[in-house]
Protein backbone atom coordinates (compact mmCIF):
# COMPACT_ATOMS: atom_id res chain seq x y z
CA UNK A 1 0.00 0.00 0.00
CA UNK A 2 1.38 3.33 -1.20
CA UNK A 3 1.59 6.48 1.36
CA UNK A 4 -0.42 8.16 -0.70
CA UNK A 5 -3.34 5.16 -0.44
CA UNK A 6 -2.58 5.01 3.66
CA UNK A 7 -3.19 8.62 3.54
CA UNK A 8 -6.85 8.25 1.71
CA UNK A 9 -7.41 5.90 3.93
CA UNK A 10 -6.79 7.62 6.78
CA UNK A 11 -8.77 10.79 5.56
CA UNK A 12 -11.18 8.93 4.99
CA UNK A 13 -11.73 7.42 8.51
CA UNK A 14 -11.81 10.96 9.78
CA UNK A 15 -14.43 11.58 7.64
CA UNK A 16 -16.64 9.29 8.47
CA UNK A 17 -15.70 9.50 12.04
CA UNK A 18 -16.49 13.37 11.89
CA UNK A 19 -19.74 12.39 10.08
CA UNK A 20 -20.83 10.16 12.95
CA UNK A 21 -20.09 12.84 15.63
CA UNK A 22 -21.75 15.17 13.97
CA UNK A 23 -25.22 12.68 12.95
CA UNK A 24 -25.33 11.90 17.18
CA UNK A 25 -24.99 16.16 17.31
CA UNK A 26 -28.00 16.25 15.16
CA UNK A 27 -29.94 13.66 16.96
CA UNK A 28 -29.24 14.29 20.29
CA UNK A 29 -30.43 18.09 19.90
CA UNK A 30 -33.44 17.39 18.27
CA UNK A 31 -34.75 14.65 20.20
CA UNK A 32 -33.83 17.52 23.45
CA UNK A 33 -35.44 20.50 21.37
CA UNK A 34 -38.52 18.19 20.33
CA UNK A 35 -38.94 17.32 24.06
CA UNK A 36 -38.57 21.08 25.17
CA UNK A 37 -40.65 22.81 22.85
CA UNK A 38 -41.93 20.55 19.56
CA UNK A 39 -41.02 18.94 16.67
CA UNK A 40 -40.46 21.97 14.35
CA UNK A 41 -38.46 24.09 16.85
CA UNK A 42 -36.45 21.29 17.61
CA UNK A 43 -35.61 20.41 13.78
CA UNK A 44 -35.08 24.01 13.58
CA UNK A 45 -32.25 24.02 16.43
CA UNK A 46 -31.01 20.88 15.46
CA UNK A 47 -29.82 21.37 12.10
CA UNK A 48 -28.36 25.08 12.89
CA UNK A 49 -26.43 24.07 15.96
CA UNK A 50 -24.65 20.94 13.66
CA UNK A 51 -23.57 23.21 11.04
CA UNK A 52 -22.36 25.39 13.84
CA UNK A 53 -20.62 22.63 15.40
CA UNK A 54 -19.45 21.17 11.93
CA UNK A 55 -17.83 24.66 11.02
CA UNK A 56 -16.49 24.61 14.51
CA UNK A 57 -14.72 21.50 14.21
CA UNK A 58 -13.38 22.25 10.76
CA UNK A 59 -12.06 25.22 12.07
CA UNK A 60 -10.15 23.73 15.45
CA UNK A 61 -10.13 19.76 15.17
CA UNK A 62 -8.57 19.53 18.42
CA UNK A 63 -12.08 20.29 20.36
CA UNK A 64 -13.10 16.71 19.06
CA UNK A 65 -11.59 16.07 22.67
CA UNK A 66 -14.51 17.15 23.81
CA UNK A 67 -17.33 15.68 21.89
CA UNK A 68 -17.86 12.82 24.30
CA UNK A 69 -18.35 15.15 27.21
CA UNK A 70 -20.74 17.17 25.05
CA UNK A 71 -22.86 13.63 23.79
CA UNK A 72 -22.76 13.23 27.88
CA UNK A 73 -24.39 16.38 28.72
CA UNK A 74 -26.71 15.85 26.11
CA UNK A 75 -27.91 12.67 27.21
CA UNK A 76 -28.49 13.97 31.01
CA UNK A 77 -30.54 16.64 29.31
CA UNK A 78 -32.55 14.22 27.42
CA UNK A 79 -33.38 12.22 30.26
CA UNK A 80 -33.74 15.54 32.41
CA UNK A 81 -36.20 16.61 30.14
CA UNK A 82 -37.78 13.65 29.97
CA UNK A 83 -38.13 13.28 34.18
CA UNK A 84 -38.09 16.73 35.64
CA UNK A 85 -41.82 17.65 33.75
CA UNK A 86 -42.97 14.43 35.66
CA UNK A 87 -41.61 15.02 39.36
CA UNK A 88 -42.87 18.39 38.94
CA UNK A 89 -46.17 17.06 38.24
CA UNK A 90 -45.66 14.64 40.86
CA UNK A 91 -44.79 16.89 43.32
CA UNK A 92 -47.86 19.55 42.56
CA UNK A 93 -50.25 16.17 42.61
CA UNK A 94 -48.46 15.67 46.38
CA UNK A 95 -48.96 19.37 47.09
CA UNK A 96 -52.19 19.19 46.09
CA UNK A 97 -53.84 16.29 47.86
CA UNK A 98 -52.07 17.30 51.18
CA UNK A 99 -53.25 21.14 51.24
CA UNK A 100 -56.81 19.07 50.35
CA UNK A 101 -56.77 16.14 52.59
CA UNK A 102 -55.04 18.83 55.88
CA UNK A 103 -58.81 21.40 54.87
CA UNK A 104 -56.40 23.80 53.95
CA UNK A 105 -56.72 24.38 50.16
CA UNK A 106 -58.13 27.69 49.20
CA UNK A 107 -59.03 26.65 45.67
CA UNK A 108 -60.90 23.17 46.85
CA UNK A 109 -64.56 23.69 46.76
CA UNK A 110 -64.97 21.50 50.10
CA UNK A 111 -68.89 20.58 50.53
CA UNK A 112 -69.21 21.34 54.17
CA UNK A 113 -68.11 24.20 56.39
CA UNK A 114 -64.55 24.07 58.10
CA UNK A 115 -64.64 23.26 62.02
CA UNK A 116 -67.67 21.07 61.73
CA UNK A 117 -68.01 17.38 62.42
CA UNK A 118 -69.18 16.93 58.78
CA UNK A 119 -65.74 18.75 57.69
CA UNK A 120 -63.47 16.21 59.43
CA UNK A 121 -65.64 13.30 57.50
CA UNK A 122 -64.91 14.81 54.11
CA UNK A 123 -61.60 14.96 54.89
CA UNK A 124 -61.33 11.25 56.07
CA UNK A 125 -63.54 10.58 53.28
CA UNK A 126 -60.94 12.29 50.67
CA UNK A 127 -57.97 10.63 52.13
CA UNK A 128 -59.95 7.15 51.96
CA UNK A 129 -61.39 7.77 48.53
CA UNK A 130 -58.34 10.35 46.97
CA UNK A 131 -58.60 13.69 46.59
CA UNK A 132 -59.83 13.93 42.73
CA UNK A 133 -63.01 12.07 43.64
CA UNK A 134 -66.06 13.52 43.32
CA UNK A 135 -67.84 13.55 46.33
CA UNK A 136 -71.92 14.81 45.71
CA UNK A 137 -73.08 14.66 49.37
CA UNK A 138 -71.62 14.28 52.75
CA UNK A 139 -74.45 14.43 55.37
CA UNK A 140 -74.23 13.42 58.88
CA UNK A 141 -78.19 12.13 59.71
CA UNK A 142 -79.67 11.16 63.01
CA UNK A 143 -76.31 8.98 64.02
CA UNK A 144 -75.59 7.96 60.24
CA UNK A 145 -72.93 9.18 58.04
CA UNK A 146 -74.15 9.10 54.69
CA UNK A 147 -71.75 9.74 51.95
CA UNK A 148 -72.28 10.04 47.97
CA UNK A 149 -69.71 9.78 45.76
CA UNK A 150 -68.84 8.95 41.73
CA UNK A 151 -67.30 5.99 41.62
CA UNK A 152 -64.37 4.66 38.91
CA UNK A 153 -65.61 2.88 36.02
CA UNK A 154 -63.13 0.06 35.25
CA UNK A 155 -62.47 -1.88 32.29
CA UNK A 156 -65.58 -4.50 33.23
CA UNK A 157 -68.10 -4.18 35.36
CA UNK A 158 -66.50 -6.89 38.20
CA UNK A 159 -63.22 -4.69 38.36
CA UNK A 160 -65.65 -1.76 38.63
CA UNK A 161 -67.88 -3.70 41.53
CA UNK A 162 -64.63 -4.46 42.92
CA UNK A 163 -63.40 -1.11 43.32
CA UNK A 164 -66.71 -0.06 45.21
CA UNK A 165 -66.22 -2.76 47.39
CA UNK A 166 -62.67 -1.78 48.08
CA UNK A 167 -63.32 2.15 48.18
CA UNK A 168 -66.04 1.14 51.42
CA UNK A 169 -63.86 -0.99 53.06
CA UNK A 170 -61.71 2.46 53.09
CA UNK A 171 -64.27 4.62 54.15
CA UNK A 172 -65.29 2.54 56.74
CA UNK A 173 -61.92 1.93 57.98
CA UNK A 174 -60.93 5.64 57.99
CA UNK A 175 -63.29 7.44 58.91
CA UNK A 176 -64.53 4.37 62.01
CA UNK A 177 -61.07 5.87 63.69
CA UNK A 178 -62.29 9.70 63.42
CA UNK A 179 -65.71 9.72 64.16
CA UNK A 180 -67.67 9.94 67.80
CA UNK A 181 -69.46 7.37 69.76
CA UNK A 182 -72.45 9.32 68.50
CA UNK A 183 -72.47 7.90 65.30
CA UNK A 184 -73.63 5.05 64.58
CA UNK A 185 -73.57 3.57 61.13
CA UNK A 186 -71.73 4.55 57.67
CA UNK A 187 -74.09 4.55 54.71
CA UNK A 188 -72.17 4.62 50.92
CA UNK A 189 -73.83 5.44 47.95
CA UNK A 190 -71.51 5.64 44.71
CA UNK A 191 -72.74 6.64 41.61
CA UNK A 192 -71.77 5.85 38.00
CA UNK A 193 -73.23 6.89 34.47
CA UNK A 194 -75.20 4.51 33.26
CA UNK A 195 -76.76 4.20 29.32
CA UNK A 196 -80.24 2.78 29.42
CA UNK A 197 -82.06 0.84 26.38
CA UNK A 198 -82.47 4.05 24.75
CA UNK A 199 -78.83 4.73 24.98
CA UNK A 200 -79.13 7.86 27.09
CA UNK A 201 -76.89 8.72 30.04
CA UNK A 202 -77.76 9.26 33.03
CA UNK A 203 -75.71 9.24 36.61
CA UNK A 204 -77.18 6.67 38.75
CA UNK A 205 -76.97 4.93 42.12
CA UNK A 206 -75.32 1.35 41.87
CA UNK A 207 -75.31 0.58 45.08
CA UNK A 208 -75.84 1.52 48.77
CA UNK A 209 -73.81 -0.25 51.54
CA UNK A 210 -74.98 -0.21 54.96
CA UNK A 211 -72.30 -0.66 57.97
CA UNK A 212 -73.31 0.01 61.76
CA UNK A 213 -71.18 0.18 64.76
CA UNK A 214 -71.28 -3.02 65.68
CA UNK A 215 -70.22 -4.47 62.73
CA UNK A 216 -67.16 -2.33 61.97
CA UNK A 217 -65.98 -3.08 65.58
CA UNK A 218 -65.91 -6.60 64.84
CA UNK A 219 -63.67 -6.14 61.75
CA UNK A 220 -60.21 -6.85 62.00
CA UNK A 221 -58.71 -5.03 59.04
CA UNK A 222 -55.52 -6.52 58.58
CA UNK A 223 -57.15 -9.84 58.06
CA UNK A 224 -60.50 -8.04 56.11
CA UNK A 225 -61.07 -9.82 53.04
CA UNK A 226 -62.72 -6.89 50.36
CA UNK A 227 -65.16 -9.71 49.08
CA UNK A 228 -66.60 -10.57 52.04
CA UNK A 229 -68.05 -6.94 52.47
CA UNK A 230 -71.73 -7.50 50.90
CA UNK A 231 -71.97 -10.81 53.37
CA UNK A 232 -71.33 -8.41 56.39
CA UNK A 233 -72.37 -5.36 55.67
CA UNK A 234 -76.07 -4.50 57.65
CA UNK A 235 -77.67 -3.50 54.15
CA UNK A 236 -76.21 -4.37 50.97
CA UNK A 237 -77.56 -3.52 47.80
CA UNK A 238 -76.65 -3.47 44.01
CA UNK A 239 -77.95 -1.81 40.99
CA UNK A 240 -78.60 -4.46 38.13
CA UNK A 241 -75.83 -2.89 35.84
CA UNK A 242 -73.38 -4.58 38.38
CA UNK A 243 -74.71 -7.68 38.32
CA UNK A 244 -73.13 -8.56 34.69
Amino acid sequence: MTEQTTQSTDLKKIKEKQQKIIGGLFISLLILFWIVFNFLTGLIIALIGTVASTKLLEKKPEIKKFVPVVFVILIVAIFGAIFLPAIQSDTEFRNERDEITAGKSQTYDYLTEAGTAERNIEIGALKALGHETKIRKIELNEGEIWIDYIASDNLSTNLTRRGILSDTVDLVKELSSIISQDVTGIVVEPHLTLVDQYGKESLSKVAMITINRETWEKINWDNFLTDNLPDIADTYWQHPAMNN
